[in-house]
C-alpha cells in the first residue's frame, strides 16, 4: 500500500506529527517497519510518482496478455463525496464478493472520494462478472451522492453508464455542445461526447 500526500503545507514539526500519526497506523495494522519510507524532497517525490504511475501501466500490459482468450483491463474512475469513500469502497467490495469477481487493484485520490478500480479478466466469463459488479457498484455509488466517473469521462467503454447520472435531456445538450465545437466529429472519434 502507498499512501502519497502531497502539497500539504505543514510546519516541521506538524510534520513530525502527521508523520508520526502515519507510522502507528502502519504499525497498528501490521505493516513491514522496514518497507516505511516518507518522500520528503523533490527528488523523493519524482520517484513516488513513477512508483504510482507504474500501477495502471503494469495493468494495461496485464490486461492486454488476455485479449486473445477474450479478456481485458477493466478500469474504473467513480467519485463520492470523500466523507463517503469508506461506504462506497465497502458497497463495491460487496459486488465483487456477491458476482464473484476477481479482486480489483484500487488505488487514486482517495482524497478527494475518487479512487480508480482496475480489474483484470482473463476470459469473457470474468469479463462479465466484473461488468456485474461494476454495474451495481456504480448503481450503489449514485444512490450515495456520487459520480460513475470523475477525471477520466465516459467515452467508448463506459458509454453505456452514462444514463445512470444524466437524463436524456442532459445528454442530447452535452451531445449539442461537443456538435457545436467538434462539427465534424474529428475531436476523440468514436467518442459519444
Amino acid at each position: 500500500a502507498m499512501i502519497y500526500l502531497e502539497d500539504v503545507p505543514l510546519s516541521e514539526s506538524q510534520t513530525e506529527i502527521v508523520l508520526d500519526h502515519w507510522l502507528q497506523l502502519s504499525q497498528l495494522h501490521g505493516a513491514i517497519e522496514s518497507d516505511i519510507r516518507a518522500y520528503q524532497s523533490s527528488a523523493d517525490l519524482r520517484d513516488a510518482r513513477v512508483m504510482r504511475h507504474a500501477v495502471p501501466a503494469a495493468m494495461n500490459e496485464l490486461g492486454a496478455s488476455f485479449r486473445n482468450a477474450g479478456g481485458r483491463k477493466v478500469s474504473t474512475d467513480w467519485a463520492v463525496p470523500y466523507e463517503k469513500l469508506g461506504e462506497a469502497l465497502q458497497l463495491s467490495n460487496e459486488a465483487i464478493r456477491k458476482h464473484h469477481a476477481p479482486a480489483p487493484i484500487t488505488y487514486g485520490h482517495a482524497g478527494n472520494g475518487h479512487p480508480h478500480q482496475n480489474f483484470i479478466a482473463e476470459n469473457p466469463d470474468a469479463l462479465q462478472r466484473i461488468n456485474a459488479a461494476v454495474d451495481e457498484t456504480l448503481h450503489a455509488v449514485i444512490d450515495i451522492g456520487g459520480t460513475v466517473s470523475a477525471e477520466h469521462g465516459l467515452g467508448k467503454l463506459k458509454r453505456h453508464w452514462l444514463s445512470l447520472q444524466s437524463t436524456p435531456r442532459q445528454i442530447d445538450v452535452m451531445k449539442a455542445l461537443k456538435h457545436s465545437l467538434d462539427p465534424r466529429g474529428i475531436l476523440a472519434p468514436g467518442n459519444i461526447l
